[in-house]
């Protein structure tokens, strides 16, 4: 009290102004003393996190105080003073924001994810950061993540975390205007400058790509032009903001607000790949368009759209997956909720998921393509479309049949279109009162006219006398028929049939009809 009692008879001789002004250096003195009487309290995963950071801030800084959640085993003490500032640092170019209201308080916490171990993962970000309970109780840092220190340091900081701050003298840089420093403006400013002539850079070197390669022999190869330089533009942007998030760390900008930074920065990037990956999608359709068109297999033509309908899918479902994750959601939670809910819809939608499977059969199996002629059920008819959940068949009276898939995977399909010959059966009836040499002469001429044909297999066609009918007498034709078509089957048999009609004629035959005789005996007497 000797200092303050000399300072009291300097100042002018007025009781209230001297008992002002020893409040005030009391005041003083006791703020002292309690700051610097707070203990280091490692009891809990909160009160360790709150001692490395609160002995590191502006108003508190003692590194020597925050490095107790150093492990010893670390090293000396400057070695984890120094271990102390980089996982400071680190936190920051993370953007990881703290919460104390999210991290335990519980002395004995214990990660039931990881085996009921004493153990605190900070952040879901980076798995080696994580606190431990030493054999002391006390909760410090984990050797892994001392480890793993340099190598994350390196991949939040390529390019150090004083590059920005040195491009600047301290005393002017260390200026503030809206809240950040003169040095961080000028670093804001470098970046965007940067990310602009990355863009510029990458652009040209695509077109330059792209020029090259629609001059060469790729150029049949090649996809179409605009659609392949959209895609390739995305990716560059892709490059960029990445380039932006990773450097944007440099900065040293508030934890708090820079996680809301990163949050912007990583879905942007997200919604450019997923952007550009759709476009890659669609050039994947345009390039299996003409492979498709190579093929006779028109069932390609139906498998396609499908096949591009879930890579659409599968590339938004991944977006929206990364994006979650990005909020750091749970997805365990939503994925076990997403399981309950589809048990309940499988339930509900038992024939959808079968017709769905029975598509895929009918896409995998093959038994039959578009403009087949098939027999399905006792129907016959030609199939129009292949769906995800039906079949379509158009009949030959113009109506349309609609099979779901579910119940046409089980069904017995007679595909009339695959078969190599088409066989037709047909009796030609002549009069009895015809002469025998003209018949046998008629069956010669039959079988010299389908050899000549090209759409009649020789080898297995027939035509034979077959039977006396009741009026008539009957010669049996098996016409094998080698057409692709139903049409074209009708073409050449009627053909055939006028050229059969000629023959008769030639031979002075006639064809017989269904008749009776009836002969009356004796006639009443008027």
């Amino acid at each position: 009290m000797g200092t303050h009692s000399r300072i009291l008879t300097m100042l002018p001789n007025n009781f209230f102004i001297r008992l002002s002004i020893c409040v005030l250096v009391f005041s003083l003195n006791v703020s002292s003393t309690i700051a610097s009487n707070i203990d280091e309290d490692l009891s809990t995963p909160k009160n360790a996190i709150e001692t490395h950071l609160r002995f590191l801030q502006k108003d508190s800084y003692d590194p020597e105080r925050a490095a107790k959640v150093i492990p010893i085993s670390a090293g000396s003490l400057n070695e984890r003073k120094a271990i102390a500032i980089k996982l400071k640092e680190l936190f920051d170019g993370m953007g990881l924001y703290l919460d104390p209201e999210l991290i335990p308080q519980d002395p004995n916490y214990i990660d039931s994810n990881h085996n009921n171990q004493n153990v605190y993962f900070i952040t879901s970000q980076d798995a080696s950061l994580y606190m431990i309970k030493d054999t002391l109780g006390h909760w410090v840092y984990s050797e892994a993540t001392i480890k793993g220190l340099d190598e994350a340091y390196t991949a939040i900081y390529p390019l150090g975390v004083d590059f920005l701050k040195n491009l600047l003298p301290y005393n002017v840089g260390m200026k503030k205007i809206l809240g950040l420093c003169l040095w961080q403006w000028s670093g804001i400013g470098i970046l965007i400058l940067a990310a602009w002539l990355l863009r510029f850079v990458l652009t040209q070197i695509l077109r330059l790509l792209v020029n090259v390669i629609f001059r060469s022999a790729l150029k049949k190869y090649a996809p179409d032009q605009e659609k392949l330089l959209a895609m390739l533009r995305l990716f560059s942007l892709f490059l960029v903001i990445k380039s932006l998030d990773t450097a944007s760390s440099s900065l040293q900008l508030n934890p708090h607000f820079y996680n809301y930074i990163t949050i912007c920065f990583q879905l942007a990037g997200c919604l450019t790949i997923i952007l550009a990956l759709l476009q890659a999608v669609k050039i994947l359709h345009d390039y299996l368009i003409k492979l498709v068109g190579k093929t006779d297999n028109q069932m390609d033509d139906q498998l396609l759209p499908v096949i591009i309908r879930i890579l659409n899918i599968l590339v938004i479902g991944s977006g929206a997956v990364y994006a979650l994750t990005v909020f750091e959601i749970d997805l365990t939670a939503i994925l076990a909720g997403l399981s309950v809910g589809a048990l309940a819809l499988a339930l509900a939608a038992q024939d959808t998921v079968k017709n769905f499977l029975g598509s895929v059969t009918v896409f995998v199996d093959k038994p039959f393509k578009i403009g087949d002629y098939v027999k399905v059920n006792g129907v016959e008819a030609t199939v129009e479309s292949v769906g995800i959940r039906s079949t379509r068949l158009r009949t030959p009276d113009r109506s349309l049949v609609t099979i779901p898939n579910g119940e046409l995977s089980n069904m017995t399909i007679d595909n009339l279109g695959e078969r190599n010959l088409r066989r037709w059966k047909t009796v030609l009836g002549l009069t009895y009162d015809s002469n025998p040499e003209a018949i046998q002469g008629l069956c010669q001429s039959i079988k010299e006219l389908y050899s000549n044909s090209e759409h009649i297999d020789t080898k297995t066609s027939s035509v034979h006398l077959h039977t006396l009918n009741a009026s008539s007498i009957d010669i049996l034709l098996l016409i094998y028929i080698d057409v692709n078509s139903y049409d074209e089957e009708l073409t050449v048999r009627e053909q055939l049939i006028f050229d059969i009609m000629d023959l008769v004629a030639q031979k002075g035959l006639s064809f017989a009809f269904p008749s009776q005789s009836i002969y009356i005996e004796s006639q009443p007497n008027p």
